[in-house]
């Protein structure tokens, strides 16, 4: 036989693989409470599934094992309070094909301060070193500025920096301009009780800075503070329906007052609270109804003229009740008070 020649080839059956599925890149903590998280992602599979695991914070302890589910968000349920975890996030690929992880760390919220077993509470700030911010329990809010509340920290010299009570103070300092941050905590607190917060707080310079007492959003009472000795801010909260509601302070300084220090913050159910929302209704010429809110057992009420003497007054059961004898066209104050 002459001359070479190659012996056919034949290809069938091509097949293209993806070695690899895609890397999640934008795993975001979606919710996070005192034992679960929900985490959220784009998943890159369309659709496909993804495995996760979770780990015990630097101590590497898988708390969840690896899980495979399909869409795009993980719920893990049955962690610590004020725990910090770390999750680990990738694609599905194939028996034979890993995914890089993407992590994310996060820390659960804290257990709320239960009010409701009769016990005060009072924040002195001794568990932390000096110049820490707070840990997960508090939760900070810049409302204006970027400076933190710390621990012992102040800008300048300040001979006045001392704590109320033991040896630390939580301090807010106005280096770069005007701050106003706000620091609360979670309490749960029972419905139709009073409670009073309190704070003390001084600062370092003749200027006022501003300290509030804050529920949620709202401010309960605002005032000035002077470069003095600390004094003592307080605001008694009525509260209508049992939950869990934010407590804090607010605290405003200026170049001008520099450093605004905070301790001693405390909350305490009250037995018997101020009673609040005084109203005059069905007023006629001789008598008006009034009503308000409180949690006292008996109450006392006064109506006063403009020269300020009783023309009206009684004890009475409920949060309600008619002045009668009064005169046309009479200019009165009422007032009530719990017994």
């Amino acid at each position: 036989m002459s001359g070479a020649q190659n012996p056919p080839l034949a290809i069938d059956n091509i097949r293209i693989e993806k070695l690899e599925c895609g890397v999640i890149n934008d795993l975001s903590v979606l919710s996070v409470g005192v034992d679960s998280v929900v985490v959220g992602f784009n998943n890159p599979t369309e659709g496909g599934e993804v495995e996760y695991l979770c780990v015990a914070g630097s101590s590497d302890v898988v708390v969840v094992d690896t899980t495979r589910i399909s869409g795009e968000s993980i719920l893990i349920e049955g962690l610590e309070a004020n725990t910090s975890y770390e999750i680990k996030v990738r694609p599905v690929c194939g028996d034979a094909i890993e995914s890089p992880w993407t992590t994310l760390n996060f820390m659960t919220r804290c257990e709320a301060i239960d009010m409701t077993l009769g016990n005060d509470y009072l924040e002195t700030f001794e568990g932390y070193q000096v110049a820490d911010v707070f840990d997960n329990c508090w939760a900070e809010v810049h409302l204006f500025g970027t400076n933190s509340w710390l621990i012992n920290s102040v800008d300048v010299s300040f001979t006045g920096a001392t704590a109320y009570s033991g040896k630390n103070y939580m301090s807010l300092s106005s280096r770069g301009g005007t701050n106003k941050n706000r620091v609360v905590r979670e309490f749960r607190l029972e419905g139709g009780k009073y409670y009073k917060v309190s704070v003390y707080a001084r600062q370092s310079d003749l200027s006022a800075a501003y300290v509030s007492i804050i529920m949620g959003d709202e401010v309960k009472v605002r005032e000035a503070v002077y470069n003095t000795d600390y004094q003592k801010i307080s605001a008694e909260i009525y509260v209508a329906e049992s939950g869990i509601y934010q407590l804090g302070i607010e605290g405003e300084v200026t170049q001008s007052s520099w450093n605004l220090l905070i301790d001693d913050f405390g909350v305490e159910a009250l037995a018997v609270g101020t009673p609040v929302d005084l109203r005059a209704d069905a007023v006629t010429d001789s008598s008006v109804e009034l009503s308000w809110v409180g949690n006292s057992a008996e109450y006392e009420v006064e109506v006063l003229n403009s020269a300020g003497i009783v023309v009206g007054s009684g004890k009475y059961a409920t949060t309600s009740c008619k002045i009668e004898g009064l005169n046309a066209s009479t200019s009165y104050v009422a007032r009530v008070r719990s017994v």
